[in-house]
């Protein structure tokens, strides 16, 4: 499983679990995958994992939550 760190104008620059950069091409992945999906690879192509995208939303923004009520309290 790799994550979309950035879209730039022709690729899709995906970050993988040891943190290794990939570029792939933006006409291989659907034209709605966002910053933070997740993809996996499947015999048609490139297809964004739903439930893992949710999740790590999930995570980041409890993390961001979190950070700040500290940041306010302080």
């Amino acid at each position: 499983m790799i994550r979309i760190d950035r879209l730039e104008e022709f690729f899709a620059v995906c970050e993988d679990r040891n943190g290794n950069l990939l570029h792939l091409p933006r006409t291989d992945l659907s034209e709605t995958v966002r910053e933070g999906d997740c993809l996996i690879r499947t015999e048609t192509g490139w297809q964004v994992e739903e439930e893992e995208t949710r999740q790590r939303r999930k995570s980041l923004s409890e993390r961001f939550r979190r950070l700040f009520q500290r940041k306010n309290e302080a």
